[in-house]
């Protein structure tokens, strides 16, 4: 990352710099201090002129090397924080994929289930926390490509989820007003619809597929780190499924 590298630039510089400095301040004092084997004239010379000279610039270059120094920790602990955000938005991504799947996947629940009839039925919203984290940032700066590309990414999968929850809302509000009777063919109607039909779904889709492409191509590290708390999630999802389902 970007951050990372300058940071460390900066670090190692930085203490070059003070380091440099430091000798020089050392050199001057000690010019001043031990020079009464040398000559008046010589003397005057090294106390009036070279040691001060030592002395300022060695002053001037700790000055700058503790600056530098600063500004490089500054720089690593935001990218410390750009990468804990980015790390986020891929494992909420994974966290939505793990639910779209489960719902409108290729092994998504059968629309004949009589699960479809039950008064609990309910379509969850999909997350957006990490996205809004990353677009409330100011780790983030849009002259910067690499961001920049990510941000209007985030921004359109923000967008595609809240559009999306927003219908899926309406359809948990539709079906809860199903009579006892037709209740499960009327949400089996819902459910196609909503998976073949909706153009909202089509477009989360779309979105959702762009911001995959993104984190595979510039952040793949991040989904590398993201998989194994998924892992766990997905693990203590199905201890609860299988704890509701022996009740």
């Amino acid at each position: 990352m970007d951050y990372q590298v300058s940071g460390w630039h900066s670090v190692i510089w930085g203490a070059i710099l003070v380091s440099i400095g430091a000798f020089l301040v050392s050199g001057g004092w000690t010019l001043i201090s031990k020079s009464k084997s040398v000559s008046k004239w010589a003397k005057k010379f090294l106390r009036i002129i070279v040691a001060p000279l030592l002395i300022t610039s060695g002053s001037v270059l700790v000055g700058v090397g503790g600056t530098k120094t600063t500004l490089g920790w500054k720089q690593l602990d935001n990218a410390s924080q750009k990468k804990a955000l980015i790390i986020g938005l891929a494992r909420e991504w994974l966290l939505n994929e793990l639910y779209y799947t489960s719902i409108f996947g290729p092994t998504s629940l059968d629309t004949n289930d009589p699960n479809f009839g039950k008064e609990h039925f309910m379509y969850r919203q999909f997350r957006t926390s990490a996205q809004d984290r990353i677009l409330t940032s100011s780790l983030f700066e849009l002259r910067n490509h690499e961001d920049n590309k990510l941000f209007n990414t985030v921004t359109g999968y923000e967008d595609s989820i809240k559009n999306f929850n927003a219908q899926l809302a309406q359809w948990n509000e539709a079906c809860s007003k199903f009579s006892g009777n037709d209740k499960r063919q009327k949400r089996k109607e819902v459910y196609l619809a909503l998976r073949d039909k909706a153009p909202l779904h089509i477009h989360f889709k779309r979105f959702h597929k762009e911001l995959l492409e993104l984190l595979e191509k510039e952040y793949g590290w991040a989904l590398v780190e993201a998989r194994p708390t998924l892992a766990n999630i997905h693990h203590v999802q199905e201890q609860r499924n299988n704890e509701q389902g022996t009740e």
